[in-house]
């Protein structure tokens, strides 16, 4: 009902302004005619609402009479009611719609990702073999950085690997753990359990082989926005 009365109330604005512009749009007379604007301070509401049209540079138009018929600018009514507003010089035509009905979506092709090298599946036995882009350390375990294409900001590879990484996406843990998932580890919950009692790293997920302490590798988010820290408790 509201975009009917929106409708209706629109139709008679173009109305007046075809009429007046034109002078009959069966004719489509073009041309300038002499009129008597009847200018009585008109006042416009629109939902009860009082409405002060204005231009597109903001000066304040007012209404106007011809022969006992009001004319309104279109643009400030318009905007009054929540709609578009253009005018098509190539066809000297004024062109209401809905601001809802004008937004045009375009399908846009994704782009096709890059494809990601992953490790060839590795079936564990006891002892994991190395794998592709494993660090030296732990050659078991496929390295973060090199799975995603990123340096770490942070490296340590002795006892322990210990490495801090900067991401623009979050995606890239999902990628990585699909890859650890392909090379034979799987999530250790027992041990992801124990690294949050512990609190060494933060939002800590595990993955192991065999769920083995000795193969394990610890995924957590660092202090800073976009770190993921790969830990691996070794030696």
């Amino acid at each position: 009902m509201k975009n009917e009365r929106k409708s209706g109330f629109i139709s008679g604005v173009v109305a007046s302004v075809l009429v007046f512009s034109l002078v009959g749009t069966a004719a489509a007379t073009v041309g300038k005619r002499t009129a008597e604007l009847d200018y009585n301070d008109i006042k416009l509401y629109i939902n009860g609402q009082p409405v002060i049209p204005k231009d597109a540079n903001g000066n304040t138009v007012e209404p106007f009479a011809i022969n006992g018929t009001t004319y309104l600018p279109v643009r400030a009514v318009g905007a009054a009611l929540d709609m578009n507003v253009n005018w098509d010089a190539t066809t000297n035509t004024v062109i209401l719609a809905d601001r809802k009905a004008s937004i045009v979506t375009n399908d846009v092709t994704a782009p096709t990702p890059a494809p990601i090298t992953t490790p060839t599946p590795v079936q564990v036995v006891t002892t994991p073999s190395a794998v592709t882009n494993g660090y030296s350390a732990a050659p078991w375990i496929p390295d973060f950085g090199k799975v995603n294409g990123i340096s770490p900001r942070y490296f340590k590879d002795d006892t322990s690997i210990y490495a801090t990484y900067t991401t623009s996406s979050f995606n890239a843990v999902e990628t990585y753990i699909l890859v650890l998932e392909n090379v034979g580890m799987t999530y250790d919950d027992a041990a992801t359990t124990a690294f949050k009692a512990g609190a060494n790293v933060k939002s800590p997920i595990v993955y192991s082989y065999n769920g083995s302490a000795a193969y394990m590798v610890v995924i957590g988010v660092g202090v800073n926005p976009g770190e993921v820290v790969i830990f691996a408790p070794i030696g």
